[in-house]
C-alpha cells in the first residue's frame, strides 16, 4: 500500500515536470514538439479505442476544445465579425438543434435513435470481443476451426467476428522482424472458404495499417510517409488473394481516421501521387470510421455531415459517403425502418449525389457473398414503407429498394464472374457493371 501511495503522490509531480519539458521544447523546436504532442495523444487514443463510451467522451471533449480554439482564432483574425461567418454558424447551430430535437422526440423518432445506438455499439463490442468469442489461443490459430465457429454465431455477428479474426491472424503471423507474405494465398489462408474472404482481408488490412501508420506523425518527412504507404501497398498485394485487395486497402482509412486522425490530410495528399486507386479505398474507410465515431452518433450530428466537413474533394466526398452508408446499412440491416427514418429525415443531403446509394448497394453485395441465402438481405431489399406517404415511398424506391434489386440481379453475378468483389469497398458507378452475356452457339 505504501508503494502504491508513493506512486500516486509522485504522478502529479512527474506530470508537471514532463509538461514543463514539453513547453520548453515547444518554444525552442516547434516541429519536434508537435511530433511529441501527437505521439502522446496517439498513445492515449489507442488505450481508449477499445472502450467506446470512454472514447466517445474523449472525442466530445476534444471537439469542444477544438471548437473553442477555432473560435479564438476566428475572433483574432476578425472572421467572426463577418456576416457570412455569422450566417453559416447560425445555420449549422439551428440545423443541429432541430435534428437533435427530432431525434429525441418521444415515439418512433426516439425509438429509431435508440435502435441505431444499440446496433452500432453492439457491433463495436463484437469487434472488440472477437478473440474471446472465438476462443482464439495465444499461440497458433487454427483458421478453419475459427472460421467455422464464427459462422455459428448467426448471420449478423459473423461478418464482424470474421473481421476480428482476420486482424488476429495477421498479427500472429507478424511476430518477428519480417512482415508476413502469402498470408491469404498459402498455408491455412489458401484454404479459407470463399465466403469469408472479404472480411478476412479487411481484418488483415487493419493489422497491417496499425503497425505501419503507428510509426508516423504529421511532422514525419513526406518522403518517409510516402515510402511507408508504398510499403503498406506492397504488403497488401503480397498477402491478398487477387481481387480481394480492396477491403485491406479500405482498412487504411478506417485505422487512420479512428486512431491517427491527424494523419488523414497528409496521407490524402500523398496518395494522389502514390496510388489513386488506394486513395479511393482510403476515403471509403474514412467514411466507415466516421460512422462508428461516437461523436457522430450524438443526436444532432450524423456521419454524413461528418464526411461533408472532413472530405476536401469530390473523390473523398463520394467514397466517404459510400463508406458511411455501407456501415449504416450493414449495422442496421436487421431493421430497415432505421434506414428508412434516415431517408425520411436526411433525404436532401442523401440526394446530393449517388454516394449514399452506392454504399447501400455495397452492403447488399458484400452480405450476399459472405452470407449466401441470408434472410436479412432479402428482407432488407424487399422492404416497403408501411405508410401512404407517396414521396417517402418514392425516395425509398429510388435510393434503396430499386438499386438493391439491381445489385442482386445484375451487379453481384458480374462481380463474381470478374473476380472483383473487393471493389465493393470503394465508390464506383455500378450502373456500368453488367453481367457478361453468353454468346449463343
Amino acid at each position: 500500500m505504501a508503494g502504491q501511495a508513493n506512486s500516486i503522490v509522485a504522478l502529479p509531480w512527474a506530470a508537471s515536470l514532463f509538461g514543463a519539458q514539453q513547453l520548453l521544447t515547444a518554444l525552442t523546436d516547434p516541429r519536434r514538439a508537435e511530433g511529441a504532442f501527437y505521439s502522446a495523444t496517439r498513445a492515449v487514443i489507442e488505450q481508449l479505442g477499445s472502450q467506446p463510451l470512454v472514447f466517445g467522451a474523449y472525442q466530445v471533449g476534444d471537439e469542444i476544445q477544438r471548437g473553442a480554439v477555432d473560435l479564438l482564432f476566428d475572433v483574432f483574425e476578425l472572421r467572426a465579425f463577418r456576416p457570412e461567418w455569422i450566417g453559416r454558424v447560425s445555420r449549422e447551430t439551428l440545423d443541429r438543434a432541430s435534428e437533435a430535437a427530432r431525434a429525441l422526440t418521444p415515439g418512433d423518432n426516439l425509438r429509431f435513435t435508440t435502435d441505431l445506438l444499440r446496433n452500432t455499439f453492439g457491433v463495436i463490442n463484437l469487434v472488440n470481443q472477437a478473440a474471446g468469442m472465438l476462443n482464439l489461443p495465444p499461440g497458433p490459430i487454427d483458421l478453419a476451426s475459427a472460421i467455422r465457429r464464427a459462422y455459428t454465431f448467426g448471420e449478423y455477428s459473423t461478418l464482424w467476428l470474421i473481421e476480428g479474426l482476420g486482424e488476429a491472424y495477421a498479427d500472429q503471423h507478424w511476430s518477428g522482424p519480417l512482415p508476413p507474405k502469402g498470408l491469404m494465398t498459402s498455408g491455412q489462408g489458401a484454404d479459407a472458404p470463399e465466403e469469408s474472404l472479404l472480411m478476412m482481408h479487411a481484418g488483415m488490412g487493419i493489422a497491417f495499417a496499425r503497425r505501419i501508420i503507428r510509426e508516423l506523425t504529421p511532422v514525419t518527412p513526406k518522403s518517409d510517409v510516402a515510402a511507408a504507404l508504398r510499403r503498406l501497398i506492397d504488403l497488401v498485394r503480397s498477402n491478398a488473394r487477387r481481387g480481394y485487395e480492396g477491403p485491406a486497402f479500405e482498412s487504411l482509412g478506417l485505422v487512420t481516421r479512428t486512431w491517427y486522425a491527424a494523419m488523414v490530410p497528409l496521407i490524402d495528399e500523398l496518395l494522389w501521387t502514390v496510388d489513386v486507386d488506394v486513395l479511393e479505398y482510403f476515403w471509403h474507410g474514412v467514411g466507415r470510421s466516421i460512422y462508428f465515431t461516437p461523436l457522430y452518433l450524438v443526436p444532432g450530428n450524423n456521419a454524413f455531415r461528418g464526411v461533408r466537413s472532413e472530405a476536401p474533394h469530390e473523390l473523398g466526398q463520394l467514397n466517404g459517403t459510400a463508406g458511411a452508408a455501407w456501415a449504416f446499412a450493414l449495422v442496421n440491416i436487421r431493421q430497415p425502418e432505421v434506414l428508412l427514418n434516415l431517408v425520411r429525415t436526411q433525404y436532401q443531403a442523401l440526394e446530393v449525389d449517388d454516394g449514399f446509394t452506392n454504399g447501400v448497394i455495397s452492403t447488399v453485395l458484400m452480405a450476399s457473398d459472405m452470407l449466401p441465402g441470408d434472410p436479412y438481405v432479402g428482407q432488407f431489399c424487399g422492404y416497403q414503407p408501411n405508410c401512404s406517404c407517396s414521396s417517402l415511398r418514392s425516395r425509398w424506391e429510388r435510393l434503396v429498394r430499386g438499386p438493391c434489386e439491381a445489385a442482386l440481379r445484375d451487379y453481384f453475378p458480374a462481380l463474381k464472374a470478374q473476380g472483383r468483389l473487393g471493389d465493393v469497398f470503394r465508390y464506383r458507378n455500378w450502373s456500368k457493371l453488367r453481367p457478361r452475356r453468353e454468346v449463343p452457339r
